[in-house]
């Protein structure tokens, strides 16, 4: 039967039949296996051009700044300078720096409040009472840079309220300083 129909179709319109089906299969291949990942390569060069333009937009002057600062407290005194000054003296300076660090970070220093040192195995133990006002994230950051830049440290109690209904929060905190006991 197959051989009843070829004999009525002409052997150009075979040709044309076998070149049909050979385009169709060609384009049917690259579709499938090739267009994706077209597709796929398009989208990471995309990408690549956006990340490359982001880095071009890259603030350096806020980096060289934050390692300016940060050079310039690793070349101060040193913590062991400071514990050797009077007590005093050391008090001052620490409620300096928190209200500097306070500053830094929008807050406001309600108040510092020095207690009376407690003796603790080899150390004196000298807590703060500490109030301040800002935002949750600037609360945040005053105190994170507090335990990092203020010799042996500890916060031993704290509590966080809203201030009515705007963003801004109310702390108080107990923080402790340890020094060395003089003698021992």
């Amino acid at each position: 039967m197959t051989k009843q129909l070829l004999v009525y179709v002409k052997p150009k319109m075979l040709l044309l039949i076998g070149f049909a089906i050979i385009g169709l299969s060609l384009a049917g291949s690259y579709l499938y296996l090739f267009e994706e990942s077209k597709q796929n390569y398009m989208t990471w060069q995309g990408k690549l051009r956006n990340l490359q333009r982001n880095q071009d937009a890259f603030d350096f002057d806020d980096r060289i700044e934050q390692l300016q600062f940060e050079i310039e407290r690793l070349n101060g005194p040193s913590d062991s300078d400071a514990l050797n000054e009077p007590a005093s003296k050391r008090v001052a300076g620490i409620i300096t720096r928190f209200d500097q660090i306070a500053e830094e970070h929008s807050v406001v220093l309600l108040g510092v409040t020095p207690g009376s040192a407690i003796p603790v195995a080899v150390f004196d133990e000298l807590p703060f009472f500490v109030e301040v006002v800002g935002n949750y994230a600037g609360l945040f950051n005053w105190l994170y840079d507090v335990e990092s830049r203020v010799e042996l440290i500890v916060v031993k109690r704290f509590d966080i309220r809203p201030i009515g209904n705007a963003s801004q929060r109310h702390m108080r905190l107990t923080i402790a300083i340890y020094d060395p006991r003089p003698g021992l």
